[in-house]
């Protein structure tokens, strides 16, 4: 009795071991034969490293299969409208090279292709000191400080930079001390920095690309306003001269021959009230009698 049972349990187990295994390699080869029927499609990558700014010629380019229905935004199936065009950042062999990261090269130089619509570049002079020791390289983000009126305040804020002289590669990583730094700005941008030039000279700080703040520059009537409250507020600290009331002082002798009166200058009194205020009453009698008595 024991023994059928076994046999009956293992044939079970047998039964059911067996049909994982078929479900298991119908699912494999079904997944295979999606994806041997999948469509590719050409798609143009990098054929090797591709440095920013590069000239792109064939020899740079390649087709490599992509399944149609992940084709990236904006790649292209063809070498050919690519020749000529300027990355505008660094490729690795095999990365697909899509629209807004290549620019038509027209007349001029390969600095002209890389400038966005509406944008413009304009070089600035820099120094060792005020280009943060030669750090700044081609792609860092820049505040541009500048002096006015004893003022040091930022003129321009999360500026891009082209070029280091006639340097364009983002990929110079090692400190390089240069005379002048090309910026990408907008056209009152550019202004801005012509208008300070005349007056003063730049510091430039670096900033980290993954701070976005856009810190807002000092505008000049501000300075104005500043400077006026200071100069209201060294007025206000001014000592007043407040105006002394006169003293009077009266002096009067006796009735007769040789009467005397003194007023101080400034008095409002009449002299004879003056002196009616200032002597006591019988006193005139008794200096009178006091002369007679002398006599």
């Amino acid at each position: 009795m024991n023994n059928n049972r076994f046999l009956i349990m293992l044939v079970i187990a047998l039964i059911l071991a067996g049909g994982a295994a078929w479900i298991a390699k119908n699912w494999v080869v079904s997944q295979t034969a999606q994806k041997s029927e999948q469509t590719l499609v050409p798609v143009v990558v990098a054929a090797l490293d591709i440095s920013y700014g590069a000239k792109l010629d064939a020899n740079q380019l390649k087709l490599l299969g992509w399944p149609k229905d992940h084709l990236p935004k904006g790649a292209f199936t063809d070498i050919k409208p690519l020749i000529g065009k300027i990355a505008q950042r660094a490729f690795v062999a095999d990365e697909a090279l899509l629209e807004p990261q290549v620019k038509d090269k027209s007349v001029g130089s390969i600095l002209s292709a890389m400038i966005p619509e509406g944008k413009r570049a304009i070089s600035v002079p820099v120094s060792a000191i005020s280009g943060v020791a030669g750090f700044i390289t081609p792609g860092n983000l820049i505040d541009i400080l500048t002096t006015k009126n004893g003022r040091t305040y930022i003129l321009l804020s999360h500026v891009k930079v082209m070029a280091i002289d006639q340097l364009v590669s983002p990929e110079q990583d090692k400190p390089a001390v240069v005379t002048a730094l090309t910026l990408e700005v907008t056209v009152q941008e550019a202004i801005t920095l012509v208008k300070a030039m005349q007056s003063g000279s730049f510091y430039f700080t670096l900033r980290n690309p993954t701070d976005k703040q856009n810190t807002a520059a000092i505008p000049e009537q501000e300075n104005k306003a500043s400077n006026d409250s200071n100069a209201k507020e060294s007025t206000s600290q001014s000592f007043a001269i407040q105006p002394v009331k006169p003293r009077v002082t009266v002096i009067e002798w006796p009735s007769g021959p040789g009467k005397r009166q003194e007023i101080d200058e400034g008095a409002n009194l009449e002299p004879r009230q003056q002196a009616k205020e200032t002597v006591k009453p019988g006193q005139r009698q008794e200096e009178a009698k006091e002369k007679e008595g002398a006599k």
